[in-house]
């Protein structure tokens, strides 16, 4: 591995293990939350809705920046800073597209390759995630649970792709760009399960190209 996956690995194993147990009760609450606000907004979509997930998702991430700040700037203060203000950056994206720009409406779409798209992209950052870590050695207390960046924007870019083609197009861009730079690089340096994070990030940009200049579903 390289010094980049192993200063990650190494501060969420500090992390999980000095704030046990709320290193594990913290990502149950923010799935479950999740979980809840997407129904909401697949059952009756419109924008109050999407605004009350969008403010949640601004929470995760807000939390996830702060815990980067914490536990990885001290082992790599560039890698730590960059990664705690990226995080803070998209809290700031999603609580400006609740609260003025109210672009991104989050429902079920009704064209097929984006229903399976979004779908497939919420199991894998919310089950498939968890799992490929643990069938390949990432094991307590060094895995990244739901809340952490790469499942929860694994399952985001999914969310994302299923409000297309009228969502945050730049919103959509910023994290998949994110997820093809950081996920190939762990990937191929040793974190296996970063390779779904990766492909998120390819299914992302795909979909966003494909649907750029459309403006009806």
């Amino acid at each position: 591995m390289t010094a980049t996956s192993n200063h990650f690995i190494e501060s969420f194993v500090r992390m999980n293990t000095e704030l046990f147990p709320y290193s594990i009760i913290l990502p149950v609450i923010f799935a479950i939350g999740t979980l809840l606000f997407a129904f909401l907004c697949f059952k009756r979509p419109g924008a109050e809705r999407s605004a009350l997930l969008k403010t949640f998702l601004a929470l995760i991430y807000i939390t996830f920046g702060i815990a980067l700040w914490i536990y990885l700037r001290p082992l790599n203060p560039k890698l730590g800073s960059f990664s705690a203000v990226g995080n803070w950056l998209l809290s700031l994206l999603f609580l400006a597209d609740a609260f003025w720009w109210k672009k991104i409406i989050f429902q079920i779409p009704r064209q097929k390759e984006l229903r399976f798209f979004m779908f497939l992209l919420m199991v894998l950052g919310m089950v498939m995630y968890p799992l490929v870590e643990i069938f390949t050695g990432m094991t307590w207390p060094g895995m990244v649970l739901f809340g952490a960046g790469c499942p929860t924007n694994t399952f985001v870019t999914g969310l994302l792709v299923g409000s297309l083609p009228r969502t945050n197009k730049f919103i959509l861009a910023l994290i998949s760009t994110i997820a093809v730079i950081m996920g190939s690089h762990c990937a191929w340096t040793g974190i296996a399960a970063d390779w779904i994070f990766f492909m998120s990030g390819i299914i992302g940009w795909a979909m966003l190209a494909r649907y750029w200049d459309r403006n009806t579903r």
